[in-house]
């Protein structure tokens, strides 16, 4: 910085090149500016008495990222739901998922009766499905597009009753109706969901759920037919990549009169899973859930004889899975 000089001998005379910051006077005699270098006033601007702090530069803020591209179909009849089902979804899979949209498939039942399960005219809350999700599809019971009595024909000759049988179309229907309403969700929202995961409405989950895991189809690791995944798969949920997923939830239909001609026009669920899927890269997760019955009962041992994470009290081997 320069200041006024007190001698005519200490003058500068400025040009273009030492154009001054700070004008501190004149030299009265010499009728010009007069100007003398002042090192401790050197980048002080011409308004400032002190030197301003520099102001660090603001770094810029990450873009947030994109929100999750996937989707979680729920289906079946939900039982004790509020109390029971619904705490479980929310912190073994909504938690491990957020961002997720859910969507959901039920029957416009008031009361089930399934002997087997104990269930007599035991109460059925089909409202509490909207706690989960507003993206619900509620059919009446009779509106299935299938005829039962065809596939009655296919009833397996362990299963006790057509009934059996029966719970085992409506539940597939039920997963067609789930897809579709997710379907329906990508057409509002303009694009398709990456990765899917289809669960049921009647059980307890007791381990964490991931769809971000990488797994491209993922199916739980208990409740195989004998517990053997090499005679049949779990059949009661699914996770991975929309093709795959897809395949789960659809392809039931138009497979099963070609399968049980395969296989002495027999159909059992477990093993025409296994079938269904022997072009898909399974993998077998260590996730576990308990079916919930009507009656409020939880099928504690329902893990027993699988490979997952949860250890119940006292497990004892499970003979076989049952819808």
């Amino acid at each position: 910085m320069l200041a006024a000089a007190s001698a005519v001998g200490a003058s500068v005379d400025c040009g273009d090149a030492w154009r001054p910051p700070h004008i501190v006077g004149r030299d009265r005699g010499q009728r010009r500016l007069v100007y003398v270098r002042r090192p401790e006033l050197d980048g002080v601007p011409d308004d400032a008495s002190t030197v301003a702090a520099p102001v660090p530069a603001l770094p810029t803020p990450p873009l947030p990222p994109p929100p999750p591209n996937c989707a979680l179909l729920f289906f079946g009849l939900p039982k004790h739901f509020a109390d029971v089902v619904l705490p479980s979804i929310r912190s073994e899979i909504l938690a491990h998922n957020p961002g997720c949209d859910v969507f959901a498939h039920t029957y416009n039942v008031t009361a089930v009766t399934t002997a087997r399960n104990g269930e007599d005219r035991a109460a059925i809350h089909v409202d509490e499905v909207f706690s989960l999700t507003r993206d619900v599809v509620v059919d009446a019971p009779g509106a299935l597009p299938h005829d039962l009595a065809r596939y009655r024909a296919y009833k397996p000759a362990d299963w006790p009753s057509h009934q059996q049988m029966d719970n085992m179309i409506k539940q597939w229907h039920s997963i067609e109706r789930a897809w579709g309403a997710m379907v329906e969700g990508e057409r509002r929202r303009g694009r398709r969901y990456d990765r899917v995961g289809l669960f049921r409405l009647d059980v307890k989950y007791v381990t964490p759920v991931r769809l971000g895991d990488g797994a491209v189809a993922a199916v739980p690791n208990f409740g195989h037919w004998f517990n053997d995944p090499a005679k049949g798969l779990n059949d009661r949920a699914f996770y991975g990549g929309r093709a795959y997923a897809e395949h789960w939830a659809t392809a039931r239909f138009p497979q099963a009169d070609a399968y049980a001609a395969a296989h002495g026009n027999k159909l059992h669920s477990e093993s025409f899973m296994l079938w269904l899927l022997r072009d898909v890269p399974v993998e077998l997760k260590p996730i576990c859930f308990l079916r919930v019955r009507a009656t409020g009962r939880v099928m504690q041992r329902d893990c027993d004889g699988g490979h997952t994470d949860y250890r119940p009290m006292s497990p004892l081997p499970q003979r076989r899975s049952q819808i």
